[in-house]
């Protein structure tokens, strides 16, 4: 028997630091943020409370492939 844990990431593009870049917030899980961090230009922002990566990234094809293969729910916003 296999059991699916899901988890959601919020994906909102951001100014920060005068530059665009791609915000995720999800609830803490280490395993998750050992996965954020392979992304390439991956900060985490004490001031956001996130994990952002610079805008030009394709986030939501690189999320799909590192993240929602291991049972994770990816849900984008744009605001």
């Amino acid at each position: 028997m296999r059991i699916m844990i899901h988890k959601k990431i919020t994906v909102k593009r951001v100014v920060h630091r005068e530059q665009r870049r791609v915000a995720l917030f999800f609830d803490f899980d280490q395993d998750l943020i050992d996965q954020v961090k392979t992304i390439p230009g991956v900060r985490w922002s004490k001031t956001m409370g996130c994990w952002h990566i610079p805008e030009g990234v394709d986030h939501s094809r690189y999320l799909r492939a590192q993240v929602v293969n291991s049972g994770e729910v990816i849900k984008s916003t744009e605001r």
